[in-house]
């Protein structure tokens, strides 16, 4: 109990009597999410990404978006080197999210690239309920338009 709230106030979600911050302790505590995500999603404007963080967000907040199955592993492999980012995985994410919406959200899609078309359909649900959240807080999305490098 005493680290968990070491780590809200080292995230200036509580302050030093353990009593919500204002703003940023009271949107956390609105927000469906660990507290760590919440405040990276309401830090994320200052960078000028909120718009990815919303979606990646969502992708951390399900299982596995990956279907595996036996006896084709190299098509797997394929699979997922097509959305495969240099930069890791949550820019790996977004391109499934891209290539999801580009196809009309096709389950056909889905099976042809190993993914699970409920886990992301979840994800839709979690990021339109995020973005709902930050339009009640007054905040504006950001995109930084695919600059992974924030130059």
């Amino acid at each position: 109990m005493i680290r968990a709230l070491e780590i809200l106030f080292s995230l200036g979600i509580l302050d030093e009597d353990a009593k919500l911050t204002v703003p940023i302790g009271f949107q956390v505590a609105e927000m469906p999410l660990d507290p760590m995500i919440s405040k990276m999603i309401l830090s994320a404007n200052d960078f000028g990404c909120s718009d990815e963080i919303l979606t990646i967000a969502a992708f951390l907040s399900v299982q596995s978006v990956w279907v595996s199955m036996r006896g084709v592993k190299k098509e797997f492999d394929e699979a997922k080197l097509r959305f495969a980012a240099a930069e890791g995985d949550h820019v790996t994410f977004l391109n499934i999210y891209k290539g999801f919406h580009q196809s009309g959200k096709s389950s056909q899609w889905c099976y042809k690239n190993f993914l699970n078309h409920q886990a992301l359909k979840k994800v839709i649900e979690i990021r339109a309920q995020l973005v709902r959240v930050m339009k009640r807080f007054g905040i504006q999305l950001k995109s930084c338009d695919r600059d992974m490098q924030g130059s």
